[in-house]
């Protein structure tokens, strides 16, 4: 009964949202988490260690930024794919020349 309570609510706003703000709303979401998934990914299951924090914060705030100017280039598999693979080489580059540190 839940389900069909939930359902109706999320129609229901759905029906009175601009989807304009709901799209804005994916993009701004899109633009924090995918350089943060990338760095994860890359310092998890490639390096098994991390960078400096500073480091860290320093890509995921270019990809942060990047991420609505890559917007533009119209990218056949989409802005995310594009910022994954690139800011995951970045971050796997920058490992070949600062210190890495274990994970926390």
């Amino acid at each position: 009964m839940w389900g069909v309570g939930v359902t109706v609510v999320g129609w229901a706003i759905a029906l009175g949202v601009y989807m304009a703000y709901y799209q804005n709303f994916l993009y701004a979401i899109g633009a924090v988490f995918t350089p943060l998934f990338a760095i994860l990914a890359v310092s998890v299951f490639i390096l098994h260690r991390r960078l400096a924090w500073g480091w860290n914060f320093a890509w995921w705030l270019i990809g942060t930024l990047g991420y609505s100017w890559l917007q533009r280039l119209d990218f056949i598999g989409g802005t995310t794919l594009l910022l994954l693979v690139l800011l995951s080489l970045a971050v796997y580059l920058t490992s070949r020349f600062t210190r890495l540190y274990a994970l926390d």
